[in-house]
């Protein structure tokens, strides 16, 4: 029996029309898992987001509060320094008063010694 070559055109159009259905669907699945898989990541993407926002402003936090005590720290040491300025002032000062009279002290005996002829003067 021969065929006819219109029934054969259509067999093969019939068969890659399936074919072709079969594709479709699978590239309709693969662009559907795609789609999923995008929203899926920026879900993601924004989780994280949220969590580095988070871990920023925490860290912010702490940075302030170290801040906060190295400005206390530093006032503390600055009124130290103060301190030790205004004792090293408070020291030279009284050496100085100690050894203005000792010195006029010396003075005075040297000239009494003179005075004398260069004998040690008594007490």
């Amino acid at each position: 029996m021969a065929m006819n070559p219109i029934n054969d055109l259509a067999r093969q159009i019939s068969a890659m029309m399936g074919q072709h259905q079969v594709l479709a669907g699978s590239i309709d699945r693969l662009v559907v898992g795609v789609g999923d898989f995008s929203k899926d990541l920026r879900a993601g993407f924004r989780a994280v987001d949220t969590k580095i926002d988070a871990l920023r402003a925490e860290m912010n936090d702490h940075f302030r509060l170290v801040g906060s005590r190295f400005d206390k720290t530093d006032q503390c040491l600055s009124r130290f320094e103060n301190g030790m300025r205004e004792l090293h002032s408070d020291m030279l000062r009284l050496q100085s008063e100690i050894h203005t009279p000792q010195s006029s002290l010396k003075a005075r005996r040297r000239l009494d010694r003179d005075a004398q002829g260069g004998e040690e003067p008594t007490p």
